[in-house]
C-alpha cells in the first residue's frame, strides 16, 4: 500500500532544497546525493540498515523512484 508521504508532491518538495530545508524524509537523503553526484561530481553511496522486516526494501525502491524521477527534471 502506497503511503501519502511517497507522493507526486512530496517528490517535487525536496527538489533542489538544502537537506535541512524540510521535513526530514527519504526523499531528502535521495536528493542530497543525487546533487552531490551531479553538481559536485562527488560519488555516492547511500546505506540503509535496520531489523529484517524494517522497512530496508522499501526505502531502497523509493529512493530509486525518486532519482529516477528526478532525472526526468
Amino acid at each position: 500500500k502506497n503511503l501519502p508521504i511517497y507522493t507526486e508532491e512530496k517528490t517535487t518538495l525536496y527538489y533542489k532544497k538544502a537537506f535541512f530545508e524540510a521535513p526530514p524524509h527519504v526523499f531528502a537523503i535521495a536528493d542530497n546525493a543525487y546533487r552531490s553526484l551531479v553538481y559536485e561530481h562527488r560519488e555516492q553511496c547511500i546505506l540503509i540498515s535496520g531489523e529484517s522486516g524494517s522497512g530496508k526494501t522499501e526505502a531502497s525502491k523509493k529512493v530509486l523512484e525518486y532519482i529516477a524521477a528526478r532525472t526526468k527534471h
